[in-house]
């Protein structure tokens, strides 16, 4: 891969800033039209687009071309859709941040992440995950209870930004 700049990233795309789009604007090969929009979802659900032969993932491109830099860290996608590259939805995060902004597993009964319940004793354990550990909350009869110990946890523990919808 080539080390872009922004002035090239802008002399390829325009950005609208209300869709969080890249449209192309200029003609690339047969199938590239003048504001067509860029890119294509990956496996992952993140969009990305090719420029001189390499793949680039769309939001660290916006980072990039609203910024002037590209991200040193991860970049975020507050409201966890992967494809909402809205500017005020993208957010520069340490990997531990990235990964505690994540949608519940399926897996889980509660409805809250690190909240699961414990038949053995008919209660609720509550845990947090920090640098790859899990630290122990407590054990709560009522699902209330557990689910204010983990909210008081993430506030001590990580740096994540309040559940937001990015409304821009």
């Amino acid at each position: 891969m080539i080390a872009l700049t922004q002035s090239y990233v802008q002399s390829l795309f325009d950005y609208n800033k209300e869709t969080g789009d890249f449209l192309w604007k200029i003609a690339r090969g047969r199938n590239v039209k003048v504001g067509q929009k860029a890119g294509c979802l990956n496996k992952n659900g993140y969009m990305s687009v090719k420029i001189d032969g390499s793949s680039y993932l769309v939001h660290r491109l916006i980072w990039l071309y609203e910024t002037g830099a590209m991200p040193e860290k991860y970049i975020d996608h507050k409201n966890r859709i992967r494809s909402d590259n809205r500017l005020c939805n993208l957010r520069e995060a340490s990997f531990s941040d990235n990964c505690q902004n994540i949608n519940l597993p399926k897996h889980n009964t509660s409805g809250h992440m690190g909240v699961s319940w414990y038949a053995r004793d008919n209660k609720w354990n509550v845990y947090i995950k920090i640098n790859g550990k899990n630290k122990w909350l407590g054990r709560y009869s009522l699902l209330d209870e557990a689910i204010n110990a983990r909210k008081l946890g993430e506030d001590k523990y990580y740096n994540l930004p309040k559940q937001e919808t990015a409304s821009c």
